[in-house]
């Protein structure tokens, strides 16, 4: 190329760049002469601001490409890719910012369809009453925990619940510490989801609160840990209530009165109403808190019934509630917890089998040197029902839950005065797997009851007892109840089988599962396992990993146990080794970055380094990317229009 060819080359190159500019340029001034001379503002074509400016550039194209074809025709190549690269980069801008759109609204419409379903069969209910009753129950519940007794809110507090507090205030006696919690004031209550299954309808709660949270010595009364400044928060509660049970404006449990036949109620031991017998925290005839959830950890599930093999158990089982059971499992993790904080397998014997107690005998058992190994701190973030397995065994059902959960391992003497340490805590994840014979029913009467025997009523036997003292009948053997059979480590894979997850954008009739993305852990501990791999933790690879973590709404809190996890080798991020099951983690992980309608430049690089880790090219990451941005499109379209 001559010089003066290429000095003309320099500048067609600066009149590229400045008719692509040319349009923000005018629109910000309200100019249209950019150029000077060349066509006026009423020429032939007249586009407005710019428009002289790009007819110019085209013009000068055209004369180029006649006059210096050598020079014009690799410039009209570079302007045409140029502006396929824009039109590329605007679809992909229109797409994402669609996506999250179209999310938001999703979620947004599923909540008024069952907030419609449930007014048309509740045409009395209240939801300032409801939320009124939630914030004065907030405030008696944290009056409760600062005070060691919750027999005060007893009568709304399912079995599960009350059990669960009771377990964790007697782990709290034997580690010689008081946790309190003042509540100063609470800012909001308001119903954020609405559900139902074949036997409750369910609603959630976030329930915002300015309260201070500290920890004292039991003992001497000294501060150990926390702050009494009062600080925001936030936690999501479920309360749960049979379908058709009617408004209760008057005599509620939440008044403390009977749901059934109003009379008031004292401190109750039992929940059966001295006068008409009735179990008022059963959820037949008002509504039971049934589980708290970290909002870290709330996940907005659409429909446990499309679980694997779930619609199946409910075929034969009517009163099977995914509710009920999400219940029973934080009872049968916080027995667990307190059987190892005791060495104290007693503790499990109504919830677990024997074969699992003696299977993990040493778990409950002090070491050599008299020291208790257990969970400190141990608190549940969320739990999630995975499936029923009804094919692998002859005798058996089998559920699995997902429990996520938070704590530090820890070993000391018990009873003893332990240090509280909960920046300590790290994330955890692991499947309960509880087993029932086949055949077996759902007690209707008793759905969410843990403290009366499932076969005659009576009320519980005291702890260590495996049987009903009047009827006989075992707990234990999956015979009545869900019993824990197995503890398994929970691998990603399992998020990944769903067929709709990866579906094609051109088959509409396969409707994607949104709520079928894994657990934002999984991006977020892959992203910690690459930062950590050369064992350096670099600021910029830090500040990348707290960006994604806001962006998918996790606390910095719940980051810094994740990362803990991660060092620690406790959150075990598998990569599947199968091509089949690789690809499907990568597109599962590709789904989970674009499920909010963003992707920063840093973000893509992270998922090229994930899909490095898993041996695909970044023509794979991007073809994953692209795939996975056009399915979300595509179903947004079809479902919202």
């Amino acid at each position: 190329m001559t010089h003066r060819n290429f000095q003309r080359l320099k500048r067609f190159a600066v009149l590229l760049l400045a008719g692509a500019s040319a349009p923000a340029a005018l629109a910000t001034a309200g100019g249209g002469n950019l150029f000077g001379g060349g066509f006026d503002g009423g020429g032939l074509l007249d586009f407005g601001g710019g428009g002289d400016g790009l007819l110019y550039l085209f013009w000068f194209l055209l004369r180029l490409t006649i006059q210096y074809p050598l020079i014009g025709i690799p410039a009209d190549i570079l302007v045409i890719a140029f502006l396929y690269w824009q039109i590329y980069l605007l679809n992909r801008m229109y797409k994402d910012r669609l996506n999250r759109r179209k999310h938001l609204a999703r979620e947004q419409l599923n909540f008024d369809k069952h907030s419609r379903e449930f007014r048309l069969r509740n045409p009395e209910f209240s939801e300032a009453a409801l939320c009124g009753r939630v914030a004065r129950a907030y405030r008696l519940i944290q009056e409760c925990w600062s005070n060691q007794d919750m027999t005060p809110a007893r009568a709304f507090l399912s079995d599960g619940i009350f059990e669960r507090f009771q377990l964790q205030l007697l782990m709290q006696r034997s580690t010689a510490v008081h946790n309190v919690v003042t509540v100063e004031e609470i800012e909001n209550v308001r119903i954020v989801a609405c559900n139902a299954d074949n036997y409750f309808d369910r609603m959630d709660f976030l329930v915002t609160a300015r309260q201070s949270d500290y920890y004292l010595h039991a003992a001497t009364g000294k501060q150990l840990y926390g702050s009494r400044k009062a600080e925001k928060f936030s936690e999501y509660w479920t309360l749960v209530r049979r379908k058709g049970a009617g408004e209760k404006n008057s005599a509620s449990v939440w008044e403390n009165c009977c749901p059934n036949c109003g009379t008031p109620l004292e401190r109750l031991d039992r929940c059966c109403c001295p006068s008409c017998g009735a179990i008022v925290n059963s959820g037949d005839y008002d509504w039971v808190l049934t589980n708290l959830t970290q909002v870290e950890a709330y996940r907005r599930l659409e429909d446990e019934a499309v679980r694997p093999g779930i619609a199946r158990l409910q075929q034969h089982d009517r009163t099977f509630s995914p509710y009920a059971v999400a219940d029973r499992t934080a009872l049968i993790f916080y027995r667990y917890q307190a059987a190892r904080l005791l060495a104290d397998s007693r503790q499990l014997r109504k919830v677990a089998t024997p074969e699992f107690i003696a299977a993990n005998a040493a778990t409950f058992q002090p070491d050599a040197g008299g020291e208790h190994r257990f969970l400190a701190d141990a608190a549940i973030g969320s739990i999630e029902l995975l499936g029923c397995d009804s094919e692998s065994s002859a005798e058996f059902d089998f559920l699995t839950m997902l429990v996520v959960f938070s704590g530090h391992e820890t070993a000391a003497p018990i009873p003893s005065s332990l240090p509280v340490r909960p920046d300590r805590s790290i994330l955890y994840r692991q499947v309960f797997v509880l087993a029932r014979r086949k055949g077996v029913k759902t007690f209707s009467e008793r759905v969410l009851s843990s403290t009366f025997c499932p076969n005659c009523g009576a009320p519980e036997t005291p702890e260590g007892v495996d049987r009903c003292e009047y009827c006989g009948t075992v707990w234990s053997d999956g015979s009545r109840n869900w019993v824990l059979t197995a503890l398994q480590n929970y691998l990603e894979q399992a998020d990944f089988s769903d067929p709709g997850l990866l579906a094609a954008p051109d088959r509409p009739d396969n409707d994607l599962q949104l709520d079928s993305i894994p657990h934002v852990d999984t991006l977020l501990a892959a992203a910690a396992w690459m930062m950590l791999k050369d064992h350096e933790e670099a600021p910029e690879e830090r500040r990348l990993l707290e960006q994604l973590a806001r962006a998918v709404n996790v606390s910095d809190a719940r980051l810094k146990m994740i990362l803990s996890a991660v060092k620690d080798s406790s959150f075990e991020l598998v990569l599947p080794e199968d091509p089949i099951a690789a690809n499907q983690f990568l597109q599962a992980i590709a789904r989970m970055a674009l499920i909010d309608g963003k992707l920063s430049p840093r973000e893509e690089k992270l998922l090229h380094e994930i899909g490095e880790m898993l041996h695909f090219s970044r023509y794979d990451v991007r073809q994953a990317i692209n795939r996975q941005r056009t399915c979300l499109y595509h179903l947004n379209r079809r479902r919202n229009g």
